[in-house]
């Protein structure tokens, strides 16, 4: 029908067959040109490695994670994420590319907290609480309502999958299934400030520790 191959919505590339491997690059791209923005910045005033990783948090990982609840799906993206990630560090800290060191050093060196393979997981669950907790006329309670009932492969039940599998022997349980949450979901219903209270302590107290 004529369709463009790739068509963007809110920011968000959305292509034809819905693998979402065009946001995924340019996501990957965006983040590559705001750190070397930033890391030239802070070498031209003397910024140290500490002031320089701080400042990826507010203003380079944002930015690359705008598209993380749809190009999570994509493939690769988990390990395409981590190794940028894994390269912003070496940059920072000044490190030999011929050097063998571990992901996980990296990211503790410069004092992040986690991989940003591991934010995007956050992002798209978080995202998939949002949902759960709409009101029932909204429109996006609606839209995820008519996925749940579909047995069709769609965004809702893929990432519902994938909070059971991301991290082995330790499901992620939806926040309609967290007892220490009924209270504050209950709430979140009929008032957005219950809602935004109830997601923070979801982030906080059920996706970040596991």
């Amino acid at each position: 029908c004529d369709c463009p191959r790739v068509h963007r919505v809110l920011g968000i590339d959305m292509d034809a067959e819905l693998t979402f491997a065009p946001l995924l690059s340019r996501s990957l791209a965006i983040g590559r040109a705001k750190f070397a923005e930033l890391h030239n910045a802070a070498e031209s005033s003397g910024l140290g490695p500490v002031v320089t990783s701080a400042q990826v948090l507010s203003r380079v990982e944002p930015a690359v994670l705008y598209g993380a609840p749809f190009f999570i799906l994509a493939d690769g993206a988990v390990a395409a994420l981590n190794r940028m990630q894994a390269q912003w560090a070496r940059s920072i800290l000044g490190c030999s590319l011929n050097v063998h060191i571990s992901w996980a050093i990296l990211v503790a060196q410069c004092g992040w907290d986690f991989r940003l393979g591991a934010r995007a997981w956050e992002t798209a669950f978080v995202s998939l609480a949002r949902l759960s907790v709409l009101p029932a006329g909204h429109p996006a309670a609606r839209v995820a309502e008519a996925a749940r009932a579909s047995c069709l492969r769609t965004w809702f039940r893929t990432v519902r999958a994938m909070l059971r599998t991301v991290v082995p022997g330790h499901p992620i349980l939806e926040i309609g299934f967290c007892p220490t949450l009924a209270s504050d979901v209950a709430r979140a219903l009929e008032c957005s400030a219950s809602r935004k209270l109830a997601l923070r302590r979801y982030r906080w107290e059920i996706v970040r520790p596991v």
